[in-house]
């Protein structure tokens, strides 16, 4: 299964009701988010219908007027708003025709002034500590949500491709070759855990503790087998 073919069957059981747990909604469209602003199509530009779909999921979460689920749509447009501005415009309009109705939440207000904004690229005015405060709570929140989703299909081919993909910082970095087609499940999801705590620290970028002991020695005996 492709990532793409994962993101349309995904897609598919949230708007028909087969997936009723919102924290997998928000898992995925975090998800979903992530791979539509780095993945490219063969002529280097953005896979518009990951962007489709995922304009698709937003209005989902939107029209429970779940508060949490609002809060998730106002983060993700800050990683994806400019990007689906451009290539989903009718369906960014339901979207903000639909935050508008709620101006009392401070993250729908940001929101709409980074839209005003043009996403950043105009003067914006720093945020409120308070709100700001709010904001890092709320992106613990939508961290959390999203591991969860990615440990939970941590078998799925396709997201161990991406999950790959992002250890190699979206392929800045030299990547690793694909592992043998009869690696065991275990190593499996030592990568994955590998791989999410990498993106705890910001891909290397933030400061990172060292590994423990035994993981710093296995490392190295992973290190002298590859040698």
């Amino acid at each position: 299964m492709t990532t793409q073919d994962l993101c349309s069957a995904e897609e598919n059981k949230i708007i028909s009701g087969v997936e009723s747990s919102e924290e997998n909604m928000r898992g995925f469209a975090m998800f979903l988010a992530e791979i539509y602003t780095q993945l490219e199509d063969s002529q280097g530009g953005r896979i518009r219908s990951l962007g489709e779909s995922l304009c698709k999921v937003l209005l989902h979460l939107l029209g429970t007027d779940n508060e949490t689920n609002i809060k998730a749509v106002c983060q993700l447009l800050k990683l994806s708003g400019i990007a689906l501005d451009a290539d989903c415009p009718a369906g960014m309009a339901c979207a903000f025709e639909r935050l508008r109705r709620v101006p009392g939440l401070a993250a729908v207000r940001a929101v709409l002034a980074l839209r005003a904004a043009r996403w950043g690229l105009a003067a914006e005015p720093p945020a409120p500590a308070a709100h700001a405060a709010n904001d890092r709570d709320h992106e613990c929140h939508t961290e959390m949500w999203y591991n969860e989703w990615l440990l939970a299909r941590a078998g799925a081919g396709a997201v161990r491709a991406v999950l790959a993909l992002r250890a190699a910082r979206w392929g800045l970095a030299a990547e690793p070759p694909a592992p043998a087609a009869h690696a065991a499940n275990d190593r499996d999801h030592v990568r994955v855990s590998a791989v999410l705590a990498l993106r705890a620290a910001r891909w290397g970028l933030a400061a990172e503790p060292p590994a423990p002991a035994a993981h710093a020695a296995n490392d190295r005996d992973h290190g002298m087998l590859n040698d």
